[in-house]
């Protein structure tokens, strides 16, 4: 529980004091592409995996109301899902305490 509410505090400080990251910019771009209706790669110049954008594009509402800061906060929602899967499977197969080391890493980073 200590890990989690840690992550959680860690990830929310970063969604209003983390530093610009170059990256976020050019995500949330093509999101927006893809939200009216360009695909990456064929329509504009997209170097990452293609599924990214169309993810951030459904939540484009939140994206154009809140900037980078509800971006991060897409990201925060699904980093955290991420996590909690994550866990729970390994805590299907390898019991709690593998569960909580492996929480403890992903989490880190």
């Amino acid at each position: 529980m200590l890990v989690t509410l840690a992550v959680i505090g860690l990830s929310t400080a970063n969604l209003w004091m983390g530093e610009l990251n170059q990256d976020e910019g050019w995500y949330l771009y093509a999101a927006t592409q893809v939200a009216n209706g360009r695909l990456p790669t064929i329509d504009y110049s997209y170097t990452q995996a293609p599924v990214l954008p169309l993810v951030y594009a459904a939540v484009t509402p939140v994206i154009d109301s809140f900037g980078i800061a509800g971006g991060r906060f897409v990201t925060l929602l699904l980093g955290l899902s991420a996590l909690g899967l994550a866990g729970l499977a390994a805590s299907r197969i390898s019991g709690q305490k593998l569960a909580l080391l492996l929480t403890v890493i992903l989490g880190g980073i």
